[in-house]
């Protein structure tokens, strides 16, 4: 199957459900929604398959100067299709979701600053670091973000 095509199917399949949920009553909201798993599943998944497919520092090197080099505008779209969610749904100040939609913004403001982090430093250390520890930084950071998609679970089901 060509990847295109691979890519297209796993798009469609990771946002079905969110396009069709409480964002999803307009067509910007849908859209929106989508950019936002689908921006997010990138991160989350690249990451978290990095330690389960790359072995010398040559390929962890290689595969995190590309993965950096599309993080900024990756987590642009992601926390812009975020603020754009919140204002389309503008949920009530004294409401469960409007609590989760801020915990989940200081997560992802934290998260943020694990990514500079690690572009700093472990991407820029990947050729000449032991692989474990360049594996176990990448695997604390998809750790991180799994709870910040637990958080999105959470709210997604409390709208």
């Amino acid at each position: 199957m060509p990847v295109g095509i691979a890519l297209g199917v796993t798009a469609i399949g990771l946002a079905a459900g969110p396009a069709t949920g409480h964002l999803g009553l307009s067509p910007v909201g849908a859209a929106v929604v989508t950019v936002h798993v689908v921006t997010a599943a990138w991160w989350f998944g690249g990451l978290a398959a990095m330690p389960l497919v790359l072995r010398g520092r040559a390929e962890w090197s290689a595969a995190l100067a590309e993965f950096s080099r599309w993080a900024l505008p990756a987590v642009a779209l992601l926390g812009g299709s975020g603020i754009a969610a919140a204002v389309i749904r503008s949920p009530a100040v004294d409401s469960r979701y409007f609590v989760l939609l801020v915990v989940k913004a200081i997560a992802f403001a934290a998260l943020l600053g694990v990514g500079w982090w690690q572009r700093r430093t472990t991407t820029a250390r990947a050729r000449t670091a032991p692989v474990t520890l360049t594996r176990r930084a990448i695997a604390l950071e998809a750790g991180a973000l799994a709870a910040v998609t637990t958080l999105a679970a959470a709210l997604s089901y409390s709208a």
